[in-house]
């Protein structure tokens, strides 16, 4: 038998595949992607996807970032129906075909213009459980335990709905802050390594558009004092506004009869704010509080989309980040001063040794790193509103 020719080879295309595959791009963390074929079968019968559409995949892709949320959950990764505007909660966005639309913006596009909100606050305040309240469901661990590296930080993506029923998508960003008043040397190395990161990835998102300050009502510690300077002054050059939430409301009656009682103490530590929040950030044991909680939810969302409306801030990158790094090495020097006579203590840092971290952990060339390096050092000579909280500075709320 003589063959002539081979039938052309028509390539095949699963949805389930590429559903997948952009799982695990959104998420590299997880170890693996579930999706349910009912999910894209439901988006053919309603007229979301044609197959014979040669861009399929991309607009896959875009139905996607409508109208899901990715949820990274034990390792696995996947697709959760999102509240949308004008729509119940389980109905997908299906378009209007009479109308004459213009095309979704990329996923590039649409990444730069959610705004970033940084959550922030000292060990134990309730910022997984302030996220979880944002977001109505579980997105952080809740945990009693002290994890993570100063500055280090973990996204989570929402969407809120506001009184028009326009969905608005907010990043928010659980960062961690300072455990004690005070950084040692390698505290302050893991930092800045960490400050690294977190500055790349802001500046890849569009910059900064708010701080949410997490307190806890009981105290002003000089930690808590610290950690506001930090994230304000040192990390946001004072350029961006900050908003109390308060936590631990659930016997107070009202809630924001707690903040008429401890305003002053706020200005009396100079922690000044935009806006505030008194809030209970737990349903409790069977829902107990469920009433405050359903409240603090309406309360804070009304609060975060009040911001959606201002221009984030976004500074340059090697400005930010030697202003940063820079800064907080006064609070190293200080700390080393103070334990100068304490047997025992730790080699003062070097400006060499800081170099030798920057092209080590931070990927700078050599020469970006001594050059880095000098610019940091040169800070610690720089006037400063921002230096130590002296331990002991504490107020306690009525």
């Amino acid at each position: 038998m003589k063959i002539d020719r081979t039938p052309d080879v028509s390539q095949s295309f699963h949805p389930g595949d590429s559903i997948n595959q952009y799982l695990l791009q959104k998420e590299p963390r997880a170890k693996v992607a579930v999706t349910h074929d009912s999910l894209w079968i439901d988006m053919l019968r309603i007229g979301l996807l044609d197959l014979a559409d040669f861009s399929l995949e991309k607009r896959l892709q875009e139905v996607l970032m409508d109208n899901y949320r990715v949820i990274v959950e034990d390792g696995a990764v996947y697709l959760q129906k999102g509240a949308l505007p004008g729509s119940s909660e389980h109905d997908l966005r299906v378009p209007q075909k009479t109308l004459s639309v213009d095309p979704p913006p990329s996923y590039e596009v649409r990444r730069t213009c959610t705004p970033n909100v940084l959550i922030v606050g000292e060990t134990g305040v309730g910022k997984s459980s302030v996220i979880n309240l944002i977001a109505g469901e579980k997105l952080a661990d809740v945990s009693s335990s002290a994890t993570g590296c100063t500055l280090e930080a973990t996204t989570y993506d929402v969407v809120l709905t506001d009184r028009n029923g326009q969905g608005h998508h907010v990043r928010l960003f659980d960062t961690v802050g300072l455990k004690e008043p005070s950084l040692s040397k390698n505290d302050y190395l893991v930092a800045i390594e960490k400050a690294n990161v977190l500055i790349n990835q802001l500046l890849r998102t569009g910059g900064i558009r708010l701080i949410i300050f997490c307190i806890r009502g009981g105290r002003i510690t000089s930690v808590t004092q610290s950690n506001y300077h930090l994230f304000r002054d040192i990390l946001c050059h004072n350029q961006v506004p900050v908003a109390f939430v308060i936590t631990g409301m659930e016997n107070e009656q009202p809630m924001e009869g707690w903040w008429s009682r401890n305003a002053a103490l706020f200005e009396r530590s100079n922690l000044s704010c935009t806006s505030h929040a008194c809030v209970t950030a737990t349903p409790g044991l069977r829902n107990v509080y469920a009433k405050q909680y359903q409240a603090s939810q309406i309360t804070i969302r009304s609060m975060l989309l009040d911001h959606m409306s201002r221009t984030s801030w976004k500074p340059e990158r090697a400005g930010w980040f030697i202003h940063l790094a820079g800064k907080l090495l006064k609070w190293v020097t200080k700390l080393k001063d103070r334990k100068r006579h304490l047997p025992g203590r730790s080699r003062a840092l070097t400006v060499d040794e800081l170099a030798r971290h920057l092209e080590d952990k931070c990927n700078f060339t050599l020469e970006e790193a001594v050059g880095l390096a000098g610019k940091i050092w040169a800070k610690r000579t720089e006037h400063s509103e921002t230096d130590l909280v002296k331990e002991g500075d504490d107020l306690d709320f009525h």
